[in-house]
């Protein structure tokens, strides 16, 4: 952060219809300069961190009918977690994300699985359209005796047809919490095109709960982070 940048409390109101907003007025009102930040986060109590926390915007805040079309509803895994966009025949439950720098440097997608997405065609359609290269996965397939996602792609040095996508596992090497897999998937047969794919699988996350060693999220991240990229496209997140 730049020196001379104003940190600014969060100050929001409340309409008749429960949903917060953003008031520029008050805000205005309490901007704080960076080098009073420190003596600010000392000072402040937690109650009134209690009740700033309770401001925040909840529930679904954008339209999303495309999820609670018909044929579509069957693809949704979870009750309440819907994309704010989508269409009527290519549905897939995911949305974009923006970055700190950058608008869509993401998609959060729900766990794959063939109840949902069938052959997981639609998953790996959506992986080429979108020029994905990096695919990030928060959680083991299994864990204590529920599924928590299907395994979308192939074994090691196997290739697998998705829908009209064709993937190949090119490598995999196991580290301490995760696992990095490299892809090649292609589309066409007369005019065959190849992309490569970087696939990380963090094993490390708790059901339920969260990491008790920062340190191996932050390995990970770093991992994630220092991949290369041709495409310049949105990274997938998805968990369960």
């Amino acid at each position: 952060m730049d020196a001379d940048k104003i940190w600014e409390p969060t100050v929001m109101s409340e309409r008749n219809d429960g949903v917060y907003y953003n008031n520029a007025r008050e805000i205005s009102k309490l901007k704080l300069s960076v080098v009073d930040l420190p003596e600010y986060v000392q000072s402040v109590c937690i109650e009134d961190l209690e009740e700033e926390f309770q401001k925040i915007p909840y529930g679904l805040m954008k339209p999303y009918e495309v999820s609670q079309m018909k044929h579509n509803m069957n693809r949704n895994r979870y009750k309440g977690i819907y994309p704010l966009r989508g269409g009527d025949t290519d549905y897939i439950n995911a949305s974009y994300i923006d970055g700190f720098r950058k608008r869509n440097a993401y998609i959060a997608t729900l766990g794959p699985t063939a109840k949902q997405l069938g052959d997981f065609g639609q998953f790996w359609r959506m992986v080429w359209q979108q020029k994905v290269e990096r695919i990030v996965m928060v959680t083991n397939l299994v864990e204590g005796q529920e599924t928590k996602c299907e395994k979308y792609w192939p074994d090691q040095y196997q290739s697998k047809l998705y829908g009209d996508t064709e993937v190949v596992c090119t490598f995999e090497k196991l580290y301490a919490d995760f696992i990095w897999r490299q892809f090649m998937f292609s589309k066409g047969k007369q005019n065959k095109e190849e992309r490569n794919l970087h696939h990380l699988q963090f094993t490390a996350w708790p059901d339920k709960d969260i990491p008790d060693n920062v340190t191996s999220i932050i390995e990970f991240r770093q991992k994630v982070n220092a991949l290369p990229s041709t495409f310049d496209g949105p990274v997938i997140v998805h968990c369960r």
